[in-house]
């Protein structure tokens, strides 16, 4: 009975494991799969300006972002 359920095991973690050493052994399609399922953004934001031709900084400090929060609700 107990080599029933040891084999039954086995064979559960071989078949879980078998497509993940084949994907890992080979990187083609290793490659495909990772780029079907994370797609690189084509999308390259270089620089954005103000009306005025300043360019503006994408990324906020803690104190901006604070300065605009009192800003907003006071």
């Amino acid at each position: 009975m107990q080599f029933f359920l040891y084999w039954n095991l086995i064979v559960n973690i071989e078949l879980f494991l078998s497509p993940i050493s084949f994907l890992y052994s080979h990187k083609t399609y290793h490659n495909k799969i990772r780029s079907y399922c994370f797609p690189k953004s084509s999308l390259k934001v270089t620089n954005i300006q103000t009306l005025s031709g300043l360019n503006m900084n994408l990324t906020q400090t803690q104190n901006e972002y604070f300065e605009e929060l009192r800003n907003n609700w006071g």
